[in-house]
């Protein structure tokens, strides 16, 4: 697989960019991957069986739909990045907006759980 950079190299980056522009306008998602830029055609999976989360709880169905129309695996580098809110690795378990809330606020050294009420 070629990457963007040496693409960029052969075609020129006006002649690229332009390409890439017309790529999104084509109706075909695309998403880069964030660890080595290259620009991949997304397809959505599907639900198939039961996914867990990182302690083997099993997900509810929305959380099995956001993983499957979300979740992108980058054929070259193999990182896995969510093409939402583009963080890395993809946050088996919780859509986009647990996972910022809970990245975002205060967690409990012993369980690891948000604080809700800190105390002051």
């Amino acid at each position: 697989m070629i990457s963007d950079l040496e693409k960029k190299s052969i075609i020129g980056p006006e002649l690229f960019n332009k390409l890439m522009d017309e790529l999104s306008f084509s109706g075909i998602q695309t998403i880069k991957c964030c660890k080595c830029n290259t620009h991949i055609e997304f397809e959505p999976g599907k639900i198939e069986g039961t996914l867990k989360d990182e302690n083997g709880v099993v997900l509810n169905k929305e959380k099995q739909l956001h993983y499957a129309q979300n979740r992108f695996k980058c054929p070259r580098c193999h990182a896995e990045q969510c093409r939402k809110c583009g963080e890395t690795p993809y946050h088996l378990g919780k859509t986009c907006e647990e996972f910022k809330a809970r990245k975002e606020s205060k967690l409990c050294k012993y369980c690891e759980e948000p604080i809700k009420n800190p105390s002051p």
